[in-house]
């Protein structure tokens, strides 16, 4: 232990610290901390603006409660927890490590930042995050609820509650969640996201399942069904697979020569109707984030409406809803730094 001033109480066997203080064990831990005291009968500490360090976890706070004793911490004021391991870091007002538990909390302007591999980060917020530490990796899980919003630079979405499981590398969304990737909505009773070497592989969408998004003319393209399973390429999604009752509104557009000269060709792109499919199985191919063909499988009934035939209600299938006002910015979820909490 190092510090520039310390006292010690014989009576009450409480060592006070005045001044910025050091600590070292032998098993790797460290704290610093400005001031504060310690019970050496109790084990306990109360201390202000600590640091505290594991070769695994890190956690900072303006005001720390510690008991040795129970293995219980609690931290307020711009709260940061960090889980060197999984190159995350948890952020909010005020949290708690329950080490007997492996159970960690935080709320309060929560919301946590998980760096990618490739340098792309994660961010998520919701009124509380917990964290559930186990040696069984099965146990090993994330917690999020209520008010879910995610940003990501390819996704973001909302949604009431969220659970990431570890072994399997999956983000399950639950009540009312939405996804957004490049210019697709995404909708459905519930959802989860498979993730592969830390991208998106595939987004199940489970129940009133559906698909939305504007092309350059601003129509909707729709696809609905029971479920679907959305494979992705890269960034982008790279095909749909629908199960069950499938319908599919998806606009044919044209681009027409309005000028032509020896030096340049005008073109202006015109809906030219738009396709309308039922089908209980189909599959949709995008081609750089947009619809490119579908193939239907079992009775498929299609026709294509010509543009001067186009009435309001064949324009959207039960149950559209465009939600684009919803979509979070990264304003949204990460939180601005809280002034330090006054003693």
């Amino acid at each position: 232990m190092t510090s520039d001033t310390l006292q010690y109480s014989s009576k009450s066997r409480i060592v006070y610290f005045r001044d910025s203080t050091l600590v070292k064990g032998k098993d790797g831990k460290s704290a610093i901390y400005m001031r504060g005291e310690y019970n050496t009968l109790a084990k306990t500490s109360q201390l202000e603006r600590g640091l505290f360090e594991t070769p695994t976890y890190r956690m900072l706070g303006d005001q720390n409660f510690l008991d040795d004793k129970k293995k219980f911490y609690r931290t307020k004021g711009r709260v940061a927890m960090t889980s060197k391991e999984d190159n995350m870091t948890i952020y909010g007002d005020d949290a708690f490590y329950d080490k007997k538990n492996g159970i960690s909390k935080v709320y309060g302007n929560a919301y946590l930042a998980k760096v990618d591999d490739d340098g792309d980060t994660l961010f998520l917020s919701a009124d509380t995050l917990k964290s559930i530490e186990s040696v069984d990796p099965k146990k090993k899980r994330l917690l999020a609820y209520h008010h879910v919003k995610i940003f990501k630079t390819n996704m973001q979405g909302s949604a009431d509650s969220l659970v990431y499981v570890n072994t399997d590398s999956t983000l399950y969304f639950y009540r009312d969640p939405v996804l957004w990737t490049e210019g697709n909505q995404m909708t459905a009773d519930s959802m989860r996201i498979l993730l592969k070497n830390k991208k998106i592989n595939r987004i199940y969408m489970i129940n009133n399942s559906f698909v939305i998004s504007q092309d350059s003319m601003q129509n909707f393209n729709q696809i609905k069904g029971r479920r679907m399973t959305s494979y992705f390429d890269g960034r982008n999604i790279h095909h749909v697979i629908v199960q069950g009752n499938g319908e599919s509104l998806y606009y044919a557009l044209e681009e027409k020569d309005v000028l032509k000269t020896d030096s340049l060709v005008l073109k202006l792109l015109i809906t030219m109707g738009m396709n309308k499919m039922i089908c209980s199985n189909m599959r949709i191919n995008f081609k750089q984030g947009k619809v490119n063909n579908v193939s239907f499988y079992v009775k498929p009934d299609a026709k294509l409406i010509p543009v001067h035939e186009l009435r309001e209600a064949d324009e959207r299938l039960k149950g559209f809803v465009w939600r684009l006002k919803d979509r979070p910015r990264k304003g949204d979820v990460v939180k601005k730094n809280r002034p330090p909490t006054k003693t």
